[in-house]
C-alpha cells in the first residue's frame, strides 16, 4: 500500500456555490411531443436551480419566462421556429453560469431545426 500526501495552497483562494444540472438529451427526441416535456424536464431541472440559488434575482425570473414562452411555442400545432430558438437562446444566456443547463439547452435549439 502507498501513502501519498497532497499539500494545497488555499491562499487566495475564492469558493463559489456551484450547481451541477442535470443534463437532458435532446437527441433521443424524435417528436414534438417528446419536445415539449423534454423542455418541461429542463424547466424543473432549472427550478431545482433556482431553489439552490444558482440563478437569482431578475435573471431567475427572465429564465423562468423565457422557458415558459419556450414550451407554449413548441407546443402549438406549427410552432415558430424562430421565435422558439429566439426563446431558448435568451433561456441559454441567462443561466450561462450552469452548465447542465447550458448543454441541455443548446442541444434543444440543435433540435428545433430537425424536429419541428
Amino acid at each position: 500500500m502507498t501513502k501519498m500526501t497532497v499539500n494545497i495552497n488555499q491562499n487566495n483562494a475564492t469558493i463559489q456555490n456551484q450547481y451541477i444540472a442535470e443534463e437532458m438529451n435532446f437527441d433521443a427526441v424524435r417528436t414534438s411531443s417528446e419536445f415539449v416535456q423534454q423542455l418541461k424536464n429542463l424547466q424543473a431541472e432549472l427550478n431545482k436551480a433556482i431553489a439552490a440559488k444558482a440563478i437569482s434575482g431578475e435573471k431567475a425570473i427572465q429564465a423562468e419566462e423565457q422557458f415558459k414562452n419556450a414550451i407554449d411555442q413548441a407546443g402549438k400545432p406549427t410552432p415558430d421556429k424562430k421565435s422558439l430558438v429566439e426563446y431558448l437562446t435568451s433561456a441559454k444566456d441567462l443561466v450561462s453560469n450552469v452548465t447542465g443547463l447550458t448543454v441541455s439547452i443548446t442541444g434543444a435549439i440543435a433540435a428545433v431545426g430537425t424536429l419541428l
